[in-house]
């Protein structure tokens, strides 16, 4: 799929809205996260192998924060 003509890469005199977009947009994904913890199913074990991943993952997903989901 190709983007829409006129919408990507964004022109020069739309970029200050743009710019405007992200700010608020950046301010605002701070009040939720993309996901939550529900349950943990198994021994609990957690190999090493994948910890920083999963570290990471609840990190960047505020998913252990409590937060709404958006």
């Amino acid at each position: 799929m190709k983007p829409r003509p006129g919408v990507w890469p964004v022109s020069d005199d739309k970029l200050p809205i743009r710019e405007k977009w992200i700010q608020k947009y950046e301010q605002e994904v701070l009040k939720y996260a993309a996901c939550s913890f529900f349950k943990n199913y198994g021994s609990g074990h957690i190999a090493l192998a994948v910890q920083d991943t999963i570290d990471l993952h609840d990190a960047q997903s505020q998913a252990l924060t409590g937060k709404q989901i958006a």
